[in-house]
């Protein structure tokens, strides 16, 4: 099947901003075009993934349903993931093929600072938060408008961006110009506008590991090294202008709850989503987990006894990936998960890339702390993460 260029650029960019939008009971557009999708993979004649996938799925379903499960929650909840496998399968396809990504990520930049100029604009000038996320960042502090554009909040935004910003950083440091520079500051502020420290800080440790595991090559780059010097020295004297003309910020202010436990936010996306988690395996199945669309009934009486809500909320979820696939699929599916993003690492060959190096640790670091199961976005980047797109930052490319 052929498509027109400008068609797929279009496609792609409507479904990085709008994929949501305006849709109810947590529809997404990709989940709409299953069908031509699936119809695509059939063109491919590559089925065959999709049977794969299916056939893990259908393992897990079996044991589940002769366990014992809630029928309607649990057939639509395998019919969304069964569209996910579908939009995902698609893209990998799609993805191999393509060589005019760099033209795709310019286009998504490009109307990401646009939008972001808008979404000030309106803050500022029309005291509209429309394009803002309002929720109270941490405990004890009041709502900072944070940067989500047409996303569910702030921090969905803010992971979005994660491919972006690698793109960018690597082209700025490979050829450097100021119209890449301007790119890769536009991304940076809406990182910052966005405020999640979840993602802020898989995006720090990420870049650590990243200089460890290539530091023979940067020490052997004269450029590489003055600039990882001078990037040091900015961010070191940044820090220290703020903690001592700024001390009380929403950073300091975040920072000093999370390390005295009180930042919810972050607990919740972390080791308590794991309690949780791992309480309901207990009361039901922990090798197999309680399967999928079950959680909410099943684990509805777990959760609200461990926060001792006053208040029921209408709807109880697990926001971590990884917790999640834990609580569904047991012990087996988390696994399952790791060994099967370990084997597409070692296929992919990543660390000969640095932007498929960096993509693939920050999306294993954040799975851990954050996410959701059916995220279909985190599974594109998964996709990202595996195949070898841009060429120019193959390690001997980069590094020459």
């Amino acid at each position: 099947m052929t498509l027109p260029k400008n068609f797929i650029i279009g496609l792609f960019v409507f479904l990085f901003f709008f994929n949501r939008v305006g849709l109810p009971f947590g529809i997404s557009f990709d989940m709409l075009l299953t069908p031509f999708l699936l119809f695509y993979i059939f063109t491919e004649k590559a089925l065959k993934y999709v049977y794969k996938a299916m056939g893990v799925l259908f393992v897990f379903g079996v044991i589940h349903f002769f366990s014992g499960v809630y029928f309607k929650e649990f057939v639509v909840s395998n019919l969304v993931f069964i569209t996910l496998v579908i939009g995902v399968v698609s893209f990998y396809l799609r993805a191999k093929r393509i060589d005019f990504f760099d033209e795709i990520i310019h286009r998504i930049t490009q109307l990401n600072g646009f939008f972001t100029i808008i979404a000030l604009l309106m803050l500022f000038f029309l005291k509209s938060t429309y394009l803002w996320y309002l929720v109270p960042y941490t405990s004890n502090a009041e709502a900072l408008p944070r940067l989500k554009l047409f996303t569910e909040e702030a921090s969905h935004y803010s992971f979005l961006l994660l491919p972006l910003f690698y793109y960018w950083l690597y082209q700025c440091m490979q050829n450097f110009s100021w119209r890449t520079f301007g790119y890769f500051v536009s991304i940076v502020l809406s990182l910052l506008l966005s405020f999640s420290l979840g993602v802020l800080s898989v995006i720090a440790f990420t870049l650590i590991v990243v200089l460890l595991l290539y530091s023979r090559s940067i020490l052997q780059n004269k450029r590489y090294r003055r600039l990882v010097f001078f990037s040091f020295i900015v961010i070191l004297t940044l820090g220290l202008l703020v903690y001592f003309f700024f001390p009380i910020n929403p950073l300091s202010i975040r920072i000093h709850n999370l390390m005295n436990g009180l930042d919810t936010s972050g607990r919740g996306r972390t080791y308590e989503s794991f309690e949780i988690a791992w309480r309901v395996l207990q009361l039901n199945y922990p090798l197999t987990g309680i399967g999928l669309g079950q959680f909410k009934l099943i684990g509805r009486d777990v959760l609200l006894y461990y926060y001792k809500y006053h208040t029921i909320p209408a709807i109880v979820r697990l926001p971590n990936a990884f917790a999640e696939t834990l609580v569904a699929f047991g012990i087996l599916g988390a696994l399952f998960r790791i060994l099967f993003q370990v084997y597409f690492a070692i296929k992919g060959t990543i660390f000969n890339n640095v932007f498929q190096t960096s993509l693939f640790l920050s999306l294993f670091i954040y799975q851990f702390t954050g996410g959701f199961l059916f995220h279909s976005f985190e599974y594109y980047f998964w996709v990202l993460a595996a195949t070898p797109i841009f060429k120019n930052f193959e390690k001997q490319q980069f590094f020459n």
